[in-house]
């Protein structure tokens, strides 16, 4: 090869460098990349005890062990709940501090503890084995109580509130298409009273998100048992 053709593929190497570099540069200089993004691409954690609120589906019970823990109902459910389910395995799905499963003491309070220290956890969104563990064993479903709750709704007092109630049974053609939903039926006479209505509410209140028409139940609730604008 004589010394001006190999000059010219030095040139021509070299040009191609340089063009590849020029294009690389200005990507990076005038292109919107920003090397934060990749961090900010990548999955995000979040604490269980967020996740379940913003998934509302369980509310976490309180994990309190000293004093006066309105929870305690449902940790004595769950606790029995736990040990007859583990009452087979050497190894406890949440690895309680004390777990027999011959001679199973009462471990409620290492159950809150664990569970405590479980919801503070930061976990991917998706992560449905930690999820579901912690729902199990430290929540409790959410009832339309804690939905009306949640929505800025009073529920009409169901111990008293005659007035409202009997504006119910006054005004009941309006409302008489949910009270098959709600399970409002009459003791008499096939004649749905204020007493009728106001059972019907009390009970409803109690159901969770578990029931299969839960969406329609709570639609239901809110257009009987819930107080209209300027009812006091």
């Amino acid at each position: 090869m004589t010394l001006p053709a190999k000059v010219g593929i030095g040139v021509a190497t070299l040009s191609s460098i340089s063009a590849v570099s020029y294009v690389g540069k200005s990507y990076f200089s005038n292109s919107n990349y920003d090397s934060s993004k990749v961090i900010d691409e990548q999955p995000q954690k979040i604490a269980t005890s967020k996740l379940i609120e913003e998934k509302f589906e369980y509310i976490l019970l309180d994990s309190k062990t000293e004093g006066v823990n309105a929870d305690d109902k449902h940790w004595t459910e769950i606790w029995t709940a736990y040990k007859r389910d583990n009452a087979n395995n050497d190894v406890d799905p949440l690895n309680l501090k004390g777990w027999n499963k011959s001679k199973p003491s009462d471990l409620t309070a290492e159950l809150k503890k664990k569970c405590s220290d479980l919801s503070k956890e930061q976990i991917l969104k998706d992560n449905k084995t930690h999820y579901q563990k912690v729902t199990k064993y430290c929540a409790r479903n959410v009832t339309i109580a804690d939905h009306i709750k949640k929505d800025k709704l009073t529920a009409i007092d169901t111990s008293n509130a005659e007035g409202l109630w009997k504006t119910r049974e006054s005004g009941k053609s309006a409302i008489e298409k949910y009270f098959t939903t709600l399970e409002i039926t009459p003791t008499s006479e096939n004649n749905v009273t204020a007493e009728n209505i106001k059972n019907g509410c009390k009970t409803t209140i109690e159901k969770s998100k578990k029931e299969s028409n839960y969406d329609a139940i709570y639609s239901a609730y809110k257009e009987v048992c819930v107080k209209k604008n300027g009812e006091q």
